[in-house]
């Protein structure tokens, strides 16, 4: 190997200089096509990984879309009036008999205490 390399660059020497322009500014487009197309396929496979990668994402936003969804319809069933009543009904709850208020005031609690009527 190392007697092919050594005697391509006494050829090379051996060529015009022309020549060596013309053979460098091929291996040097060569090697930027091959370059190139390294990106390329580096830049398509990258794309490709995050398509899939979002479909996943997508998918997974469906279920959690359609979960919360499923959610708030259990939550408005359980807190409707009709659900509560019942639920209270059978926990023993009644409608009182008689309702009574308390009244209070705005006015600082220590000041009505030492107002007489």
């Amino acid at each position: 190997m190392v007697q092919l390399l050594t005697e391509l660059i006494k050829r090379l020497r051996k060529t015009s200089p022309t020549d060596r322009q013309v053979l460098a500014l091929f291996s040097a487009s060569i090697l930027l096509l091959t370059g190139l197309t390294v990106m390329w396929l580096a830049t398509s496979t990258r794309s490709a990984m995050l398509a899939a990668e979002l479909e996943m994402l997508e998918a997974r936003h469906a279920q959690l879309t359609n979960a919360i969804n499923t959610l708030w319809s259990e939550i408005g069933e359980i807190t409707s009036p009709q659900a509560m009543h019942e639920r209270a009904r059978a926990a023993g709850y009644r409608p009182a008999a008689r309702i009574e208020f308390i009244g209070t005031s705005t006015t600082d609690s220590s000041e009505a205490l030492h107002r007489s009527p």
